[in-house]
């Protein structure tokens, strides 16, 4: 008993070990995320007050009306120090950015096989992994709709992101923090990504049209057959039913009589066993019909909406009668 006990305590140990285990390292991985989206945000603060910078000695210049002013000759040369130092300070950024990308976790999104790109920090509250997995379950969902046409994929420009869409689903948003990384900004990042979805949906339905369709024909074909089998089982069961009843008819089906006066005879009995299973056979045939059906028709895209309305006929009713 000491033994059990000492074997359960154990194993809670092990249990709460591991689980505290892994709450660290999702902790970890979140603190990461949130370290580099904070470091990130640093360097893109840096270049937009560069950039506001450069535009306030450019309007200050522009507006002197005087040509060859001492004042305007030294906000020339303002601006060229601070072009020079500024070409300086992209350099050591780049090298920054590079280091960082190199030391950061990256996720590849990789719907097919191979890696149309990478994601590396959060946005909002999902994490790099979930972004990278989200956009995959997307393109795999869009590529399984047969008449999806990548052509009408876009891009919508905001302040805070590039958005890749098609029709009222984002595929994808790309920050400007995504863009630091990729050493372009969104917008390049945007339509590079774009193409990259856009290629790898068209390669993959050139390469698998013919198999797709094959399999699906193959599964109608499986369910049909399945539908068939059944058929013959509910037909045997039937049968074996019937038989029994006629073997076993002057042995347990009696007629049913009020003193002498016989009300139903065990013939009629018996007739009216066998209507009941006959009755019975027909339900489960067409119960099964009305399950099967809506599978077929939700295998190829096109007769999905048909299968929705076979469903329809049975959740309606149940949802007025509750």
């Amino acid at each position: 008993m000491k033994r059990f006990h000492l074997c359960f305590l154990t194993a809670i140990l092990f249990i709460t070990s591991f689980s505290s285990l892994t709450a660290q390292e999702a902790d970890s991985t979140d603190t990461k995320e949130l370290g580099l989206s904070s470091l990130l945000n640093g360097i893109r603060q840096q270049q937009i007050n560069d950039s506001l910078e450069r535009v306030k000695l450019q309007s200050e210049i522009t507006n002197l009306k005087t040509q060859n002013s001492p004042k305007k000759e030294n906000l020339k040369q303002q601006l060229n120090n601070f072009d020079e130092e500024n070409n300086i300070r992209n350099q050591q950024l780049k090298i920054k950015v590079d280091s960082i990308k190199k030391n950061t976790k990256r996720y590849a999104v990789a719907p097919f096989q191979d890696t149309i790109f990478y994601i590396y920090n959060k946005l909002g509250s999902s994490l790099a992994k979930d972004r990278a997995q989200n956009v995959v379950a997307r393109i795999q969902n869009l590529y399984e709709d047969d008449f999806v046409k990548v052509d009408s994929f876009k891009i919508e420009n905001n302040e805070i992101s590039s958005d890749i869409v098609y029709k009222d689903l984002i595929i994808t948003s790309i920050t400007e923090l995504d863009a630091l990384l990729e050493g372009k900004n969104k917008e390049e990042v945007a339509k590079q990504y774009l193409q990259n979805i856009q290629h790898t949906i068209t390669q993959e339905k050139e390469n698998n049209s013919i198999t797709k369709l094959l399999i699906r024909t193959g599964l109608i074909v499986l369910i049909l057959i399945v539908f068939y089998l059944l058929i013959l089982l509910i037909n045997k069961m039937r049968a074996y039913s019937v038989q029994r009843i006629l073997t076993e008819r002057t042995q347990r089906i009696k007629d049913i009589k009020i003193k002498n006066y016989v009300l139903v005879t065990s013939v009629q009995k018996t007739r009216m066993f066998i209507s009941i299973i006959g009755i019975l056979r027909w339900g489960l045939i067409i119960l099964m019909a009305f399950i099967v059906l809506p599978i077929i028709f939700s295998v190829f895209p096109f007769t999905q909406s048909w299968a929705n309305n076979l469903i329809g006929l049975f959740t309606k009713p149940l949802k007025k009668a509750i």
